[in-house]
């Protein structure tokens, strides 16, 4: 195989057991290939998220040295991703996929209710970043990859989730900016986390906490194959109407805590094995046939789809290092005057207000 390129890179090509390049007959066993693009040549940074591509396999048959391309028996056939060689693009998103995340002690009570009200939320932590074209924003990670189960990619929106602990009981919070919150029509499961942790014992257990009902504007269910162990809540944002048509839902926020006791883990882990999905299906309302030709339906995973890749949580003994009793924010002459008030800060160099114009 030949490489070329208008850029730094490099390529390679390895012909299969019995492959013989144009001869007459159709016995080859194919090729592998390998090619290499530098990306900081064609004046991408490191932070780079997603890159424009066109993709063309060419794949002509029957032809030899001395034959002219345009006659029998010969045949040719293009198969593209984007377009044939013209101006359509598809995006390649590049995602982090941390190994492990660390998990802080919660200095305050944490009540599961769906809110993500508590102090030890808004923590600074390491953070993973669900979606098709996930922001790449520190200390957040980008998960493992994303698949379109089903029709063109409607919603590029994210959901950022992160963990917290208090002792043996392991709690999970997403904020979804979904703009279509649904369920994928009558017989599928909906928006939601779907999600895989392994018990003291090794063995898989599933939780689930996700729009279940092909009703109009239902709630979130939570769900576990292990009885008494958890808890989990969602909570519908203002303007969010589930299972309507329209792209003008405004999310949703969740919460879950899983009991590690009752997974047999008699006292605290220093780490568990987790895999996470969130759902995003879009512009499916009740009525509507799951596979049908209007809706969208992608995945976005940390470990595995839904298989055996797993990634590892880092139970931590240190905590969030400020414990908060009061936090208050209100208008004052066209600004915004916040207040706040400590119990305990241990390690704490001072405070930093940041405002965010896209909810992270």
């Amino acid at each position: 195989m030949n490489y070329e390129a208008q850029a730094p890179g490099m390529g390679a090509g390895m012909k299969g057991s019995n492959t013989v390049v144009n001869d007459t007959t159709q016995i080859d066993n194919g090729y592998s290939a390998e090619l290499l693009i530098y990306l900081d040549s064609l004046g991408y940074g490191p932070n780079v998220t997603s890159v424009p591509v066109m993709i063309n396999i060419f794949d002509p048959d029957m032809y030899h040295t001395g034959m002219t391309p345009w006659v029998a028996p010969g045949t040719f056939y293009k198969t593209w991703w984007g377009s044939e060689w013209g101006s359509a693009y598809r995006d390649l998103a590049f995602y982090q996929d941390p190994q492990s995340v660390n998990v802080y002690q919660a200095v305050n009570p944490i009540t599961v209710d769906g809110n993500l009200s508590e102090p030890d939320w808004a923590y600074p932590s390491q953070y993973l970043v669900f979606g098709p074209k996930p922001p790449l924003t520190s200390p957040g990670n980008s998960v493992t990859s994303t698949v379109l189960v089903w029709n063109k990619l409607i919603d590029t929106t994210w959901t950022p989730l992160k963990f917290l602990r208090i002792g043996n009981k392991l709690y999970i919070g997403f904020s979804s900016y979904d703009k279509q919150v649904c369920k994928f029509g009558d017989s599928w499961e909906g928006d939601g986390l779907f999600m895989k942790i392994k018990d003291a014992g090794g063995q898989d257990k599933e939780y689930k906490l996700y729009f279940n009902a092909a009703g109009p504007n239902t709630n979130m269910v939570y769900e576990a194959s292990v009885a008494n162990s958890g808890a989990g809540v969602g909570v519908k944002r203002p303007g969010t109407i589930v299972n309507d048509t329209t792209q003008v839902d405004n999310g949703y926020t969740a919460e879950l805590m899983i009991d590690l006791a009752v997974l047999g883990y008699t006292t605290p882990p220093q780490t568990v094995q987790v895999m996470m999905n969130i759902f995003d299906p879009d512009f499916y309302h009740a009525g509507m046939t799951s596979w049908g030709t209007v809706g969208s339906m992608h995945k976005t995973f940390w470990g595995s789809e839904w298989g055996s890749s797993f990634r590892t949580l880092n139970l931590t003994n240190m905590s969030t290092p400020v414990e908060l009793t009061l936090f208050t924010a209100k208008a004052v002459n066209g600004n915004v005057e916040l207040s706040w008030t400590t119990a305990s800060e241990s390690n704490n160099a001072g405070f930093q207000i940041e405002r965010s114009i896209d909810g992270l």
